[in-house]
């Protein structure tokens, strides 16, 4: 495995994958609390190096106080870094973490519901993914709650940038008001949003036995919906970004870096533009790396 900031994670996750794919009550107690343990040793990880690599600056006294707590360090990450993590919810991480100190410090007796199980693994790869730059190949075909839950990620995601291109404050009470004025978004979608928020959250923190596989469908038809509408918007916005730099070529890395979306979604998004005869693309010859460029 290629050494990076995040191969100790990384390794954890590997080793919770090995548990799993036993299929013992045992072997998937152990999963999740590597898996746990993982998210810990990444937001740690995070918030200990250097800035330069970071983007975010934690000052001595912040690292300090938080010493070994996992709520402190969760909620400096989200205090100072919540951009960083778009599209994760901070609750979901405290809410799974709970059942992680349940299973270690209450026995053997309790089991690890398989929905949260791969819940927690799908968080957990996409807390990687978004402080660390390290792509995941998804699968979100499934009608299943790690599909939703990478759902709503690209699509929270998706909506922030197209406010924040469009200077509205998300955090702004009357934010959908502003977005229906500059018309960036419909009253059909703000209503989508909010419903596959709303199915997102019950889901995700529903007990083993109040998880409804009838509503994790809806929400992904409904978050199917929403990302088709939102893609031309996004299309748009790195249509115009190529025209407003038209003598500079872009990988698809970078591309996904400047619009805060992942690299395989990127990937699609600039193909799709290609296809489209929009933007052309050639290979650099000392690298091999494709660049494009608008047309």
């Amino acid at each position: 495995m290629e050494k990076t900031w995040a191969s100790g994670a990384l390794e954890l996750l590997k080793h919770a994958d090995e548990h799993i794919n036993k299929g013992q009550a045992f072997d998937q107690r152990i999963a999740f609390i590597s898996i746990d343990n993982s998210i810990e040793t990444a937001i740690r990880t995070f918030i200990f190096m250097p800035s330069s690599l970071s983007e975010v600056k934690f000052s001595f006294k912040e690292k300090d106080e938080i010493g070994n707590s996992f709520p402190k360090m969760v909620n400096l990450l989200n205090e100072k870094a919540g951009n960083k993590i778009s599209g994760i919810e901070i609750s979901d991480i405290e809410f799974y973490h709970r059942l992680r100190n349940q299973l270690y410090h209450d026995g053997t007796g309790l089991s690890v519901d398989k929905n949260h199980l791969e819940a927690y693994r799908t968080i957990g790869e996409l807390l990687l993914k978004n402080l660390f730059e390290i792509e995941f190949n998804y699968a979100t075909k499934d009608k299943s709650l790690p599909s939703l839950i990478i759902f709503w990620e690209e699509i929270d995601k998706l909506v922030k940038r197209l406010f924040f291109t469009n200077n509205i404050d998300f955090s702004n009470t009357f934010k959908w008001e502003e977005a229906l004025q500059k018309k960036i978004l419909t009253k059909h979608q703000i209503t989508l949003f909010n419903e596959l928020k709303k199915i997102r959250n019950e889901q995700v923190h529903s007990l083993p036995t109040e998880i409804n596989l009838t509503r994790i469908s809806y929400g992904i038809k409904i978050a199917t919906e929403l990302r088709n509408s939102l893609e031309k918007e996004m299309k748009d916005n790195i249509l115009n970004y190529f025209k407003e730099h038209p003598t500079e070529v872009f990988a698809i890395r970078a591309i996904g870096h400047i619009f805060s979306i992942s690299r395989s979604y990127a990937s699609h998004l600039i193909e799709t533009l290609e296809q489209e005869g929009k933007i052309i693309s050639g290979i650099e010859k000392e690298s091999g790396i494709t660049l494009f460029q608008i047309c």
